[in-house]
């Protein structure tokens, strides 16, 4: 997903071996947000990119978790 400036991709997943929310920028080098997530399945940004939702894969009943 977007970010809302056209800079960079929030993306939910392994990166070189580390799980977790990444932002990834056009120019420049991902970076992992200081956040807890493991096994991210789905992750959305609200439109003024102040909040970040995302689901994880788990065996125990579906959950949202939100990050402000």
């Amino acid at each position: 997903m977007w970010f809302p400036d056209q800079t960079a991709v929030l993306w939910g997943g392994t990166l070189d071996g580390e799980q977790g929310i990444w932002r990834i920028p056009l120019e420049g080098d991902a970076e992992r947000l200081g956040m807890d997530a493991s096994e991210v399945s789905e992750v959305r940004l609200s439109p003024d990119a102040k909040q970040i939702a995302y689901t994880v894969r788990t065996s125990l009943p579906n959950e949202v978790w939100a990050f402000r």
